[in-house]
C-alpha cells in the first residue's frame, strides 16, 4: 500500500506567521544593539551580501534563526492543515 504524506500550506497564514516572528526577532536584536544585524534581514526587500556586514559570524548565526522561524512558520501551518482534515 502507498500512502502519500502531502502536505497543503495556507500560504498567508505563514506571511502572517512569519511576519509577526520576524518582528519580534528584529526587536530582540535592537535590544540586544544589533540594529545593523536586524536591518539587514532578507525580508521586504532589505539585501545585503553577509561579507559586507561588520561580523560575519553574527550574520551567520541572524540568518540561520531568520530561515528557522520560517520553517517553524511553515510547519505550523502544515500541522494546522493536518489537524483541520482529522
Amino acid at each position: 500500500m502507498i500512502t502519500s504524506t502531502t502536505s497543503v500550506v495556507d500560504f498567508a497564514k505563514v506571511d502572517h506567521d512569519f511576519e509577526f516572528l520576524v518582528q519580534c526577532f528584529q526587536e530582540v536584536l535592537h535590544n540586544l544593539g544589533e540594529e545593523e544585524l536586524s536591518r539587514h534581514l532578507p525580508w521586504h526587500g532589505a539585501s545585503v551580501s553577509l561579507d559586507q556586514l561588520s561580523n560575519m559570524e553574527r550574520s551567520v548565526q541572524a540568518y540561520s534563526i531568520f530561515f528557522h522561524l520560517l520553517n517553524m512558520a511553515e510547519e505550523n501551518s502544515a500541522a494546522q492543515y493536518r489537524r483541520a482534515l482529522e
